[in-house]
Formats: structure tokens, sequence, C-alpha cells
């Protein structure tokens, strides 16, 4: 099955990057929509976007998308909630330049999907099945190796290089889709305190607080209730994967190893193989979301999603 929305569901949180107080709504929609960003805050005709990988019009710190004037930064959370629940078509409205960061995590979004409930509206979703092998470096040490699977499996490999006493993280998820709630979603951004006041002093990232990012210091975390995990940094990594990745538009089978990944990253992982179709096939498969009673680890996504009304 694909899968959109029962009904509409909507949230308000702040903007990690403008600081504005966001409003975001999730609209069911029919097939073949994909993921529709619309910008209510810009009115005419033109002021939606519609998400693909030739969309993205920036990766750094985040995954921005845009048309024409028409841009939303911070897309990678709530993508990552809805592919990983198998929702390929929805409407996404904001008022805002991005998407809230709510708590820096996909949990809030995954909870708002939940409570809307997922209506089938395709028998079959289609899936991204790796052939063959390939590897994508960076000049900056960031490199992704894909092979052949049974699964959408992620291994993350986050090498701190021993910045501020932080030690290096490693995370593995064999099945994306059979546990993206109870493993990924609940994991939040990250920085460093040093990097956080050099972009405030800039006049950047206004809305980024210990709400919504795990703010790490001298190898202490400053957040009073510390990490979800051992590895939060390496689990959070993996769901930026899963969200950029929704860009291509269709489930993965695919086995990802990756080592320092980013943004740019993922960006030019996904242009590799849309360029090299030899590397994989399309196969229409039938898929089953987890219930709505799973939910993120022991962590309750009402506690950081103000606002959200069903």
């Amino acid at each position: 099955m694909s899968y959109t929305l029962q009904t509409t569901v909507q949230c308000s949180g702040i903007g990690v990057h403008s600081g504005q107080c966001i409003n975001l709504r999730l609209l069911p929609a029919s097939a073949g929509t994909g993921f529709k960003f619309v910008r209510t805050d810009l009115g005419g005709p033109d002021n939606f976007i519609n998400a693909t990988l030739q969309t993205i019009v920036n990766s750094r710190f985040n995954t921005q998308i845009g048309e024409g004037d028409v841009k939303v930064s911070t897309v990678e959370h709530v993508l990552a909630a809805l592919t990983a629940l198998h929702v390929t078509d929805v409407i996404i409205e904001v008022d805002g330049p991005e998407i809230p960061i709510m708590d820096g995590s996909a949990a809030p979004f995954v909870f708002l999907i939940q409570c809307a409930g997922l209506a089938p509206i395709a028998d079959t979703r289609p899936f991204l099945v790796l052939k063959e092998e390939t590897t994508i470096k960076t000049s900056y040490g960031a490199e992704m190796l894909l092979e052949p699977s049974h699964t959408f499996s992620i291994d993350v490999e986050q090498d701190f290089n021993g910045r501020e006493g932080v030690q290096n993280q490693s995370f593995h998820i064999e099945d994306v889709y059979d546990s993206f709630i109870t493993m990924v979603a609940s994991a939040r951004t990250f920085g460093f305190y040093q990097d956080a006041q050099k972009m405030w002093s800039a006049g950047l990232s206004k809305g980024a607080s210990l709400d919504n990012t795990v703010v790490m210091q001298e190898g202490s975390i400053m957040n009073k209730q510390g990490l979800r995990y051992t590895n939060e940094c390496a689990r959070h990594k993996a769901l930026d994967i899963i969200g950029d990745f929704a860009l291509l538009g269709m489930g993965l089978q695919l086995a990802c190893i990756a080592k320092n990944p980013g943004h740019g990253l993922n960006a030019q992982v996904m242009k590799t193989l849309l360029e090299n179709q030899h590397l994989w096939r399309l196969e229409h498969k039938s898929v089953c979301p987890k219930p709505k009673s799973q939910r993120s680890d022991d962590f309750s996504a009402t506690k950081a999603t103000p606002s959200i009304r069903a």
C-alpha cells in the first residue's frame, strides 16, 4: 500500500533558523501528489514546492528546498517521519520559511501522523532496489557506501576527531521501516556550544535552544536531562539520511554505510543514484506501516509538541 492521511492535523513551533513561531498543517492528498510544500504566508498561485531532489537549493546545516522565490528550510525531520510510515502523498502547509524544529527530533511528527491516521491510496509503493555496490566520497572526509540488501538498513560512524573530548559514536538499524519509530525518531539534532555562539553572533540559528538541540561543551552535555541515547548524535544522522532520501520519491531497499554523513553528502548520493540507474531497479511492493500504538521509545512526543490539534 501507499498512504496519505485520513484527516488534517496541525502543530505550532519555533523555527530553529528564523526564531519565528511557525504553524504547520499536514493535509490528505490524492495519489501522485508526492510531498507538496505550500507557503501559506506568501499567497498566490505559485506558493508551493513539489519536493524532489531537483528542488534542493541548500544543503548546509539543513535541507532547504525551493522553486523560484518560494523556499522552505529544515524539511528533513518531517519527511523522515512521513516516508518511514509509508506516507507517499501529503500536502505540508507552513506560514513561514521553515518547518518548526519542535524538540529537534522526528518524534513530534510521528505523533502528528498517528493522530491523523493513515488512508491507503494505492495497492503498492514504488521501491528503489539496489543491484550494485557504489561508494561516494567527499573532499572533507565524509563518505557513503551503498550495498544491495533485503531491507533498508543504515550504519553510521560519527567521528568527532576528539573535539572537546566528545567520543565517537556509531549506530546500526537493520530495517528502517520496521524500527524507525522505536530506534530513530526520538534522536535530536545536536551541535557544539562554541559553534552556536558564533551563529547567534551572526544572527543565525535564532530559534536554537536546549529545548530543541543537544548542545555539547568541553565534553559535557549542557541539556539538563542529558542524552536520550549514548549514541544520540549518530542516530540523528541516520534520521537525516532517511529524511533527505525521501526526496527520491521512492521507498528504499539497500544498505547504507555512512561515515560522518551530512545533508550535502546525502544530496550527492541521491544525485549519483538518479544519474546511474543501472545501479538499481524499480519494484512495486505492498507495505504495511507500524500500528498507531507504537511510540518513540520512552519519550512522549506530546511533551515537546505544543499546540498539536487533530
